[in-house]
């Protein structure tokens, strides 16, 4: 899954039952499961993906080496925040954050609740663990040391109600194959909305030597050989500095290469160049929106719409940010927008039992 976090269990009103949703961060095994085409591209290694504050420290680092066990982690993060109010990891701004999850040795839940029993504090600091050996194998085994403690232990109401969801999700949760199979390595693919564009824009005028810079760095991109993609467009840039879609094809090849604050840069200046053009902000909202601020990406893919209202992948974004925000109406709302702007697309099928299933949700 790679972003369990409170926002992603959603608890049914009348039964309790909790669902784990947004499994746009997943990875596959490819060897159970057919997936179809249209689905969120996987990432390559170097990828930064997931909520900071409740990503494992092998994500924060995005070395590639991420299995079941970043969901442990995240478990182990739901868990601290069940028995506390807040998230385990709290610094202020991105790069603080990324440090303290990488560095920092987990914090005890009693320093913030007395009264949270010893079993659970001792479940929270091993399920933290830096090294991914160190923590319980699987979500099942997890779930087992959950309730393992209820029988000894006595809650205050909000974290027993809350540990009791909790150890059905986990139960929920590992029976699916996805959390206990290891991942097979993803392909490399785009990390935003589109790819590099090969033509200038029409209302600009460019020199020939700066278009065949921008064509040279899509091959490049398009090759996988990305540093020298960046530095063709930078020359394309340099030729030609008001090149807005240069400006949006290294901010895709930055993006690439996790140089998250270069990227937002190219992608603002595209906007400055080109205002009235959806792609840059359908890029940075993908962009935000990988870092966990679905607020801002929301924003961002809002506008897209503004300004290509018939484009159907960013109605999809703009619903999958108001997911993530907790607007369910409003997603089912995006994803209705997209399915009549294209009834027979190959994700059609996938996004109306999503609708019909918030839907179903929302009835109960």
């Amino acid at each position: 899954h790679r972003d369990l976090k409170p926002q992603n269990v959603l608890i049914e009103a009348e039964s309790g039952r909790p669902y784990v949703v947004d499994f746009g961060l997943i990875k596959r095994d490819r060897s159970r499961l057919a997936w179809s085409q249209d689905q969120a591209p996987e990432t390559a290694e170097g990828t930064l993906l997931g909520t900071p504050a409740y990503m494992a420290p092998e994500q924060a680092a995005a070395r590639g080496e991420v299995d079941a066990r970043a969901d442990v982690y995240g478990l182990g993060a739901l868990l601290f925040f069940l028995l506390t109010g807040e998230a385990p990891f709290r610094a202020a701004g991105l790069y603080p954050l990324l440090a303290e999850v990488a560095e920092r040795p987990p914090p005890d839940p009693r320093e913030l609740r007395p009264e949270v029993p010893a079993a659970l504090a001792e479940l929270c600091r091993v399920s933290l663990a830096k090294d991914p050996a160190a923590r319980p194998p699987t979500a099942r085994a997890f779930a087992e040391r959950v309730r393992a403690t209820r029988p000894r232990a006595r809650w205050p109401y909000g974290v027993g109600a809350g540990l009791l969801v909790a150890a059905a999700a986990l139960l929920i949760w590992s029976q699916g194959p996805d959390a206990r199979a290891r991942a097979t390595p993803a392909p490399a693919s785009a990390p935003a909305s589109t790819t590099p564009l090969p033509s200038p824009t029409p209302s600009e005028a460019v020199s020939e030597a700066a278009i065949q810079a921008n064509n040279r760095g899509v091959a490049l991109f398009d090759a996988g050989r990305i540093e020298e993609a960046i530095r063709a467009f930078a020359e394309a840039t340099r030729l030609a500095p008001a090149y807005a879609d240069a400006h949006l094809n290294r901010g895709l090849a930055r993006a690439k290469l996790r140089d998250v604050a270069g990227a937002i840069e190219d992608f603002d200046r595209a906007m400055r160049l080109r205002p009235d053009w959806d792609l840059p902000y359908a890029n940075r909202g993908a962009t935000l929106g990988v870092l966990g601020d679905h607020l801002s990406a929301s924003a961002d893919f809002e506008r897209a719409t503004q300004l290509a209202p018939d484009v159907p992948r960013h109605w999809l974004r703009l619903g999958g940010a108001k997911g993530n925000l907790g607007d369910h109406a409003g997603a089912m709302a995006c994803f209705e927008r997209a399915l009549e702007l294209e009834p027979d697309a190959p994700w059609a099928e996938r996004y109306r039992r999503k609708v019909a299933r918030i839907r179903q949700l929302q009835q109960r």
